[in-house]
């Protein structure tokens, strides 16, 4: 099932692929189609403007002018060492439609859609660019770049350095498409077409195309002027282009590591608190061993004795040995987490030897014991052996038992269980509060961490629920046609264009 899913999934995908490349292909054909029946603008070129269908024949002579002048400017596109002294000309060309009647009727989508406006787009865009090189708008050759263009390894019939622009503005499909030559690519760089179109944009949706032509135009000059973006330029737009994205990115990451940090805490709590209940009942069995400081919470260390040495027997010479039994066998030893004898005191609570002393230093009590507050023994030293199967509180000071397992529990555990309890909300204040120390230090409590408020804390939400639930290329020769001035350049398929 899945199988047949997926391989139905890819051929969706090739056969949208496909369909796409047929609509770019057509768009093409139609505009070759529309060039050769019609010859657009041959004889019809009036300075720069072509206005076969006469849309702006209402206008005055002063706003006509201003587009038919031809007013090339003047720009370097090779900027090195062997540029000329004469700039290039850029030649710039408008042509304006009613529509794009080469498209057939039927072949267009449904009206006011995202894929009209793709198609219309793409036919702009294929119509643009073979009028760009039927009528041969700009120069091929710039003076600026002939070093480069009579290298050998160059190649004379290619469009890197036309000087052309032609704009393509279709009123009715309410699009409009500029073509560049592959000289002018780097000046409008970085949305600069989008910036032009945006300036005709409000004078073409009240229908004034000469407006709109006009402040385009201005708006281009300017950009001619400024020559292509500086490096500092393409570095903020770049920020501004993908700074959104990566502070997106960045703020994800950021609650991705949060919420894996908080996880990290919530389950190291959790198995404190798992330990101090393992604990806790050994307390009231009369079994309890301290097995880690109740400062830091560090594991103590228990080192082996170490092995029986082989007894020296051998007065005859003979290389047999024989292993001596132990006469008394060493007791395990045990350290703290620095590797030191444990700090015992005479309330019989052990510490970190470094923890202990840091309290000493920073408390005012430091001659009382840290959990019970007996007075300290300074004189007693330290037993870190491990204690005999048969212990007397004497001897044994880690398995502390006392004549009752309750008095125990109440004279000595208790109150270190507090203790610890309180470390453990310095530690994780966000999952354990003065309430639940209060709650959980007394006798008949169990179960630390299956507390609802713990619980709720959990920064798992999976975790959470399950305690909730149980609780192209182009054709087309660069040759100048009849009624064109122009100077044989073609369109390099930079550009863009856009609808309003």
């Amino acid at each position: 099932m899945k199988l047949s899913a997926t391989l139905t999934f890819i051929l969706l995908l090739l056969s949208s692929s496909v369909s796409a490349r047929l609509s770019s292909r057509a768009h093409r054909d139609f505009a070759k189609s529309y060039v050769s029946t019609h010859d657009l603008c041959d004889g019809l070129w009036d300075g720069r403007l072509c206005d076969p269908f006469s849309l702006l024949q209402n206008n005055n002579g002063a706003t006509l002018s201003k587009l038919q002048s031809s007013n090339l400017k003047k720009v370097t596109i090779c900027d090195d060492q062997q540029q000329t002294l004469n700039p290039d000309q850029i030649e710039i060309a408008i042509v304006l439609l009613p529509s794009m009647t080469h498209v057939p009727y039927s072949s267009l989508p449904e009206p006011n859609s995202e894929e009209e406006d793709r198609f219309v787009y793409s036919a702009a865009k294929a119509l643009a660019e073979e009028l760009h090189d039927h009528y041969g708008v700009g120069d091929p050759r710039p003076p600026s770049c002939a070093h480069h263009i009579t290298r050998p390894d160059s190649d004379s019939s290619s469009s890197t350095f036309d000087t052309g622009i032609l704009i393509l503005v279709s009123r009715d499909d309410r699009v409009m498409h500029i073509s560049t030559g592959g000289g002018v690519d780097d000046f409008f760089a970085l949305g600069r077409i989008d910036k032009i179109i945006s300036a005709a944009k409000p004078h073409f949706r009240k229908q004034r195309l000469s407006e709109g032509l006009i402040a385009s135009l201005e708006v281009l000059d300017e950009f001619l002027e400024m020559g292509p973006p500086s490096s500092s330029d393409r570095f903020w737009n770049n920020v501004w282009t993908f700074g959104p994205f990566f502070s997106i990115f960045g703020f994800c990451i950021f609650l991705l590591v949060r919420s894996h940090k908080k996880s990290k805490q919530y389950n190291a709590a959790k198995e404190e608190l798992n330990k101090l209940e393992r604990e806790k009942a050994e307390a009231l069995a009369g079994k309890y061993r301290c097995k880690s400081c109740p400062i830091c919470l560090e594991d103590f260390k228990h080192v082996p004795p170490p092995p029986p040495t082989p007894a020296d027997n051998d007065d005859d010479g003979d290389d047999d040995s024989e292993v001596a039994p132990p006469a008394n066998q060493p007791h395990q030893k045990t350290l703290d987490s620095n590797g030191e004898p444990v700090k015992l005191l005479r309330c019989g609570h052990c510490f970190d030897q470094k923890c202990f002393k840091e309290y000493q230093e920073s408390s005012s009590y430091s001659s009382k014991c840290p959990i019970c507050r007996a007075d300290i023994n300074m004189g007693t030293p330290a037993d870190t052996s491990t204690p005999t199967s048969n212990p007397t509180p004497n001897n044994n000071p880690f398995h502390r038992r006392h004549r009752t397992h309750a008095r125990f529990y109440e004279d000595s555990y208790e109150p270190e269980l507090r203790f610890r309890l309180n470390r453990l909300r310095r530690r994780y204040p966000r999952y354990i509060s003065s309430d639940y120390v209060d709650r959980y230090s007394s006798r008949n409590s169990a179960h630390f961490a299956m507390d609802p408020v713990f619980m709720r804390a959990n920064p798992n939400p999976r975790t959470s629920m399950r305690v909730a639930g149980t609780g192209g290329s182009r054709s087309g020769g660069a040759s100048r046609r009849s009624g064109s001035s122009f100077g044989g350049g073609r369109s390099s398929g930079g550009g863009g264009g856009g609808r309003w």
